[in-house]
């Protein structure tokens, strides 16, 4: 299955890290063994300083890797505006019990 057709992207539901790591890179995150260059383009692959957290990469998204990008970057965009909100609800219940 190629990223930009995994059900995790298409649906913009982010899964774990490690999962999301793993569904994209074929390796655990806590495990990569695999020699990679950084440097491709156009590739989906763990971030050469934080892979072993789960993180991605894509150098200059072209054909192959530009629908994945976006969506994981939406997805990625949505959680934080969520967080964002829960934050702010709970100063504000917090606030209104004093």
């Amino acid at each position: 299955m190629t990223p930009s057709h995994h059900p995790a992207v298409r649906h913009h539901h982010t899964p774990q890290p490690s999962r999301c790591r793993e569904d994209f890179t074929g390796e655990e995150p806590r495990s990569l063994t695999r020699p990679r260059d950084y440097a491709a383009a156009d590739t989906v692959m763990p971030h050469p300083v934080y892979g072993a957290l789960g993180w991605i990469s894509v150098i200059n998204p072209g054909e192959r890797t530009t629908d994945t990008a976006v969506q994981l970057l939406r997805s990625a965009h949505d959680a934080a505006r969520a967080r964002c909100a829960r934050r702010h609800a709970t100063r504000r219940s917090q606030e209104n019990d004093r």
